[in-house]
């Protein structure tokens, strides 16, 4: 089971295209390796695979405190943000920018906000208005 454990968690994600060369490797069926893994730590493959990419996750949102969420679901083997999201809510119950929160890091903006964008033009126009004759 040290060898499952391994291939899954060197997948960043990716167990099914892992899964068929592991079943291979083990000379196991698909239901033999799901009893096993169910035995060995409480849950199927798949469920392990998507524990070890939440705990990628969080190792690199530990050590990038301030990188942009996109970056960090792509590094971690994650189709995108959303999938991050989906994932991190589904396994923590938490949203993703309180576990970033409570990991003590920041995130990232990439862009300003619209209401940050509104309220700095309507600053600008009012100032322009002004001083056109």
């Amino acid at each position: 089971m040290a060898l499952v454990f391994r291939s899954l968690g060197r997948g960043a994600g990716q167990a099914s295209a892992t899964m068929p060369r592991l079943l291979q490797r083990l000379g196991l069926s698909e239901r033999s390796l799901r009893r096993r893994c169910h035995e060995a730590f409480g849950y199927g493959p798949k469920r392990l695979d998507r524990i070890l990419r939440f705990q990628r996750f969080l190792d690199l949102a530990r050590r990038a405190p301030g990188a942009e969420l996109a970056a960090l679901a792509l590094a971690a083997g994650y189709a995108d943000q959303a999938h991050l999201s989906r994932e991190v809510r589904r396994l923590s119950s938490l949203s993703t920018a309180s576990v970033v929160r409570q990991l003590g890091g920041r995130l990232a903006v990439p862009f300003k906000t619209d209401a940050a964008l509104l309220g700095q033009e309507t600053g600008r126009a009012s100032t322009d208005a002004g001083a056109a004759p």
